[in-house]
């Protein structure tokens, strides 16, 4: 029997020697739980496959969530910065296995530290300039990310406990702390050692907007550092885990090498034996964060009794609150109650004013880009019609009363569009009228014809089913075909010309509706499906984000629901889908539901 298997045969992990044994390896996650799991599974593969018998895993983990799962068991090893082991093994029972050896700086063992960091257009030079600033560190208990700069402060002689005017905690991943600074929400930033090189490699930010407060960089390091630097970080396993497996994962993991697979994947050099704690200890006495034996002690008992304690206090707590609560309770009330009253009735005069306010802005934003389509195609024509007769072109009689009808027909689309938005906001229903569908999309391909032509885009409308008359509003269904194909043709436009490009309209007709679908050719959906439906959301650099959420209150006043999504028959672009019901049989359906309802 080996060394491994005797050990476990004997441990708290299970007496059956034959199952193998899941023993989980907390990680403090700096950079996340994604990437965390990434960089250290690897470790985790090769450990496993080192000591016969025992699964290694990876498990990402705040400060807290480390102590706290670490006191109930659920971990039995820590990877983790020394600040942080020293913290823990005050409190529990932890043997120190190994130190990490870092990927840069030709592996060095120390490799903690803190970087302060400012806009490149700041104000701010120098340690005494950083008082009064608003501050930005990763969390309180983050040796490299916060403590290293409070301890070089302190030895400045700034101990005020006031330094900052405002300090943020962000808490992990380390990248809010640089994008915090870039955004102007913070003044200055605590980051840990290395990580605006590791953003910079990543293409996340750009170095030159920024600037370095306190440079402490030692010679051959490859990253700026403002603090002294402390030990790397440690390998520890608990008290819990049989001596002969702390032993096998120690030996695994001075083994490794520089170039080994597994020491780049997770961005070390190997491992060393555990370096002296003796500096980050006289940084935590500075910081008065160190704990002697004695302390320990009493927060061991506190913790083991903290139950009977918790009752203790809010027994005393309630009886001192009684007292005292019967006095004022009722006029405390009675005042709360009046506040309460006056702050609802200001409520309710700032949501009028509000929904004033956003009645005016979405039909404003809505007339706008109804209104564009017509006066386009108004300017088109005329400056058409000027081009002729200034060329001294002669100009047939039914030309010119065709151009002049077309002008006239979009100047009555104008004037319907207005009559329109009136009606809206004066609650009324808008005008319908039947119609064949049909009809309709020809009139607007008449008004694209145009646009089909330059971009050599084959137009075929496909009909399937009896066509019947629909009660419709015209303008609004005018509208919503506008949109949609002069969406299809600008993604059509988007693509190379090599391909034949085209538009498909199938009508589906059913009894008192019609089913429509079109389809181009186009660049396809960029964003997640339906995403462009939603009001003041647009791809297009000088879209207003409003016309297909006009589009999709017109259909669904009509019964029907829109539809976006990428074409499902391996081809190219776009497919549009929604019908249309008459206006009568749509109230009818729209009646129905809320008497269900």
């Amino acid at each position: 029997m080996s060394l491994i298997t005797a050990a476990k045969a004997s441990s708290n992990f299970g007496a059956d020697v034959q199952q193998e044994v899941t023993l989980k390896v907390a990680v403090l996650a700096n950079w996340g739980d994604f990437r965390t799991s990434n960089r250290w599974q690897p470790t985790m593969n090769y450990l496993s496959n080192a000591i016969d018998g025992y699964h290694f895993e990876a498990v990402p983990l705040s400060f807290s969530e480390m102590s706290r799962q670490l006191a109930n068991g659920d971990v039995q090893f820590i990877v983790t910065n020394p600040g942080q082991f020293i913290q823990i093994s005050s409190n529990h029972r932890v043997s120190w296995l190994a130190t990490m050896l870092s990927r840069r700086h030709q592996g060095q063992s120390m490799a903690i530290g803190t970087a302060i960091w400012v806009r490149k257009d700041s104000d701010i030079y120098s340690l005494e300039q950083l008082k009064n600033q608003r501050l930005i560190a990763s969390g309180a208990e983050a040796l490299g990310g916060y403590q290293a700069a409070i301890g070089l402060l302190r030895r400045q002689g700034m101990t005020d406990v006031k330094l900052f005017s405002n300090v943020q905690f962000s808490g992990f991943p380390l990248e809010q702390l640089v994008d915090a600074l870039q955004t102007g929400t913070a003044d200055v930033a605590f980051t840990p050692f290395c990580t605006m090189e590791d953003m910079v490699e990543r293409g996340l930010v750009d170095r030159q907007e920024f600037r370095l407060i306190h440079d402490q960089t030692p010679p051959g390091y490859e990253c700026e550092v403002s603090t002294d630097l402390y030990p790397n970080w440690s390998f520890a396993a608990s008290s819990t885990v049989p001596s002969a497996v702390s032993k096998a994962v120690t030996s695994a993991l001075l083994r490794l090498e520089p170039n080994d697979p597994v020491s780049v994947a997770s961005g070390n050099s190997g491992w060393t034996s555990p370096i002296s704690q003796f500096e980050v200890r006289r940084l935590y006495q500075s910081l008065n964060l160190a704990k002697d034996n004695a302390s320990s002690d009493i927060k061991v008992w506190m913790r083991d009794n903290q139950s009977y304690l918790w009752i203790a206090f809010v027994v005393w707590l309630m009886a001192t609150l009684y007292h005292f609560g019967l006095q004022y309770t009722f006029n405390r009330r009675s005042a709360r109650l009046v506040a309460y009253e006056r702050e609802l009735k200001r409520q309710e005069v700032m949501l009028e004013k509000l929904q004033g306010a956003a009645v005016v802005s979405e039909v404003g934003t809505g007339l706008a880009h109804e209104l564009n389509q017509p006066i386009a195609a108004i300017s088109n024509y005329s400056s058409g019609l000027t081009k002729k007769l200034a060329s001294g072109e002669k100009v047939e009689n039914d030309a010119l009363l065709a151009l002049i009808a077309k002008i006239t027909h979009q100047a009555t689309r104008a004037g319907e569009v207005v009559h329109r938005i009136r009606s809206l906001l004066k609650r009324k229903e808008t005008p319908a009228e039947w119609i064949l569908i049909s009809e309709i999309i020809t009139n607007v391909n008449r008004f694209l014809e145009q646009e089909f032509r330059e971009l050599k885009v084959n137009f075929k409308m496909i009909e399937s089913g009896d066509e019947q008359l629909l009660l419709l509003d015209k303008v609004g269904i005018e509208q919503v075909l506008i949109n949609l194909l002069k969406n299809a043709l600008d993604a059509i436009r988007e693509v190379s010309g090599f391909r034949q490009n085209s538009v498909v309209v199938k009508l589906n007709h059913g009894q008192q509706r019609c089913k429509i679908a079109i389809i181009d050719s186009g660049a396809g959906l960029k964003m997640k499906q339906d995403w462009n439906i939603q009001s003041f959301q647009s791809t297009k650099a000088n879209g207003l984000g409003v016309g297909l959420a006009i589009c999709r209150d017109i259909i669904a006043k009509h019964g029907g629901e829109l539809r976006i999504a990428n074409r499902t028959d391996e081809q190219p672009g776009c497919e549009v889908n929604f019908s249309l019901n008459s206006l009568e049989e749509a109230s009818l359906e729209t009646d129905e539901n809320e008497t269900v309802n």
